[in-house]
């Protein structure tokens, strides 16, 4: 997480305090503005690099610690024991409080009751930077030749979304949860296009038993950030905050995507840590000589690398970074190697081209929040810098399903489709809908008296709650509102009802036993037990065998 999300938390009187432990005295009470003074003065590196000199010997070790032995990590309370002597201990844990005064560092509990020490990417980040960052030259000229290299369009963005969409067309409704089968996961994998293969040996320790690396990661991002709820291989989903999440700018998506995936960066090699942090205090855009980046670092840290190094950085850095969309890189380590972090595009469009065959053409740039609206009524057929969709009669019917109805559907293409919709199409469209909700199924509970007394007692007594009658003796009530109350009343009038509510099942199986037939008709065998019509069934799928 960034500075900004650990202090907007505290009380404007915190905040102050904070500014003192920097020497800076003030009489402003917005806690607003105290905030935007206390952002401004510790993101900027040159007062940062000033207070690093000048941090106390205790100070300095627990930033030390922090940047170079546990890079962007968080440290349990617990492991003051085990890291220190007592001596060194009470040292460490002073310097602990000193920073934690200063706003450099801040304490986060867990569910269980342990305590950790963090301190915020962003501050990380520039700490990272003050430390490591002395000689590099920010661009080679020798990499000009290179400039035009076509690039992947890898996005973990544009992956996350797809992720996210899949999830919420496949699921259950909010709140409850669901399981996804094979063929669900197969589907959901098919709308993402990360190769496995290039994610295998990324450090994130996020893998799932019996799910891809690839699922086990967009799972990992989504759960981080609330956005749904993933236990023992179930899922369940939160509705607005996938919203909230999609009227978010690109920007502020990456960002947090970004954020997540450098707390949680735990290669073994620390040297390779390091290199994987260094990365993001690159400039954007613009070429470096990874070898240069790797000799600053050892160079730093007292390290000899060999060849095997070379290899461990490619594997668990440069291709799954540039899998995710985070950098791009060229050339061999036995020669030279160049990387490149790219720059991300903070723009979305409110604009896709319905076409006069149901075809929707979509711009990748899309703004996601339209994307996932044209989801409730059209299948993605072929993801590229144009997308394809396709509006079919079952996609219009999953899309009314949803909730939506045909007037919104064609006010919503119209609104944001760059070309008219044709006339037929819209013809075509509405006639599609015609026959969904013509008929409509109730989920009811209904109420039998033994006779017409009880039943004419009841129907005076319980207005309130019989909904409609069905038969002299058959009431529709109301199966949630007030049912506890209404059986209270029923036994107050003398009348107690059976414990057990008889189900769908178990009124059909005691229909079905029955030796008395009323008439001969061509339903009879349906009641009959020594019958079973398993294919004249298929015709009648309202009623289903024992």
């Amino acid at each position: 997480m960034k500075l900004i999300y650990y202090l907007e938390h505290f009380k404007a009187s915190t905040l102050k305090k904070i500014l003192e432990g920097h020497g800076i005295r003030t009489k402003e009470k917005s806690p607003s503005k105290l905030l935007n003074h206390l952002l401004h003065l510790l993101l900027d590196v040159h007062y940062l690099k000033q207070l690093y000199q000048g941090l106390s010997l205790e100070e300095k070790e627990v930033i030390d610690f922090f940047i170079i032995h546990r890079p962007n990590q968080m440290f349990s309370y617990r492991s003051l024991n085990q890291k220190f002597d007592s001596i060194h201990r009470d040292r460490f844990e002073k310097g602990i409080h000193q920073l934690m005064a200063k706003g450099l560092l801040f304490q986060l509990k867990r569910n269980y009751g342990d305590i950790g020490f963090t301190i915020p990417h962003d501050l990380f980040q520039l700490f990272h930077q003050i430390i490591f960052a002395k000689r590099l030259n920010p661009l080679s000229k020798k990499v000009q030749f290179i400039e035009h290299l076509q690039e992947q369009g890898k996005n973990i963005d544009e992956e996350f979304y797809q992720f996210l969409s899949g999830l919420y067309f496949l699921l259950s409704p909010e709140g409850e949860i669901g399981k996804l089968n094979k063929q669900q996961l197969n589907k959901l994998l098919k709308r993402i296009q990360l190769e496995e293969s290039k994610l295998e040996y990324f450090p994130i320790h996020y893998e799932i038993e019996g799910l891809t690396k690839t699922i086990s990661l967009l799972i990992y991002l989504a759960k981080g950030l609330g956005l749904i709820q993933f236990k023992q291989n179930q899922f369940s989903i939160n509705s607005k905050k996938i919203h909230d999440w999609l009227q978010l700018s690109p920007f502020t998506r990456h960002e947090l995507i970004e954020g997540m995936i450098r707390f949680s960066f735990q290669s073994s090699d620390l040297l390779i840590n390091h290199f994987f942090h260094r990365l993001f205090s690159l400039s954007k855009g613009k070429w470096f000589h990874a070898h240069q980046l790797i000799e600053e670092l050892s160079n730093q840290l007292h390290r000899s690398i060999d060849e095997s190094f070379y290899y461990r950085i490619e594997q668990e850095v440069l291709k799954p970074m540039e899998e995710l969309g985070f950098l791009t890189y060229t050339g061999d380590w036995r020669k030279e190697l160049f990387l490149k972090m790219k720059e991300q595009v903070n723009e979305e469009i409110e604009q896709f081209y319905v076409q006069p065959n149901f075809e929707v053409l979509v711009p990748s740039h899309l703004a996601y929040s339209l994307r996932l609206e044209l989801e409730h009524f059209a299948d993605l057929e072929r993801r590229d810098q144009l997308c394809l969709y396709k509006i079919t009669k079952a996609s219009l019917i999953k899309g009314l399903e949803m909730g939506k109805s045909i007037e919104e559907i064609l006010d919503f293409l119209e609104r944001y489709s760059a070309i008219p919709i044709h006339q037929n199409m819209k013809t075509i469209l509405i006639d599609w809908a015609k026959g969904y909700g013509a008929i409509q199924f109730y989920d009811v509970r209904i109420l039998k008296c033994e006779n017409k007394e009880i039943a004419s007692h009841l129907k005076q007594e319980l207005q309130d709650w019989i909904i409609d009658e069905i038969t002299p003796l058959h009431f529709i009530v109301k199966k949630e509102k007030h049912f506890e109350q209404a059986i209270k009343q029923l036994k107050d009038l003398g009348y107690i009802p059976t414990k057990r509510i008889l189900t769908e099942k178990e009124i059909y199986r005691e229909d079905s036993t029955s030796d008395v037939f009323e008439e001969e008709d061509e339903f009879i065998l349906f009641k009959h037990p020594d019958y079973e019509l398993v294919l004249e069934l298929e015709s009648f799928p309202a009623i289903t065998k024992p």
